[in-house]
């Protein structure tokens, strides 16, 4: 703090900074200190505990992808399959010059 007060450049930024930011009536607030009940709250609720709950699953989502590159350019699908059965069909033709391993992460992402 010393070597920015007796730095006339310095001090001068600082100058010119406290008149265009006294306008705004700002105060300085210090924080206030956590008290040690709130900080084992925090802590109880966010720590996982020891025993996970298992979480019931009737049926996962599926994803099939595929990705290909040919002569006429490259192009990457998804189809995923809802618990219920509804399937949906995704396709993108890839506008850029692909190797097969990059038509297939396109589907993933796609």
């Amino acid at each position: 703090m010393g070597d920015i007060l007796r730095n006339n450049e310095a001090s001068g930024r600082i100058g010119k900074w406290a008149a265009e930011l006294s306008q705004f009536d700002i105060t300085y607030v210090p924080r206030t200190s956590i008290k040690s009940q709130a900080l084992a709250d925090f802590m109880t609720d966010w720590t996982p505990s020891s025993k996970e709950e298992e979480k019931i699953v009737d049926q996962p989502w599926t994803l099939y992808t595929d990705g290909a590159w040919g002569q006429s350019g490259a192009g990457a699908a998804a189809v995923l399959v809802a618990p219920s059965g509804l399937k949906l069909k995704y396709v993108v033709r890839l506008e850029f010059r692909a190797t097969n391993n990059i038509a297939e992460y396109e589907g993933l992402i796609l």
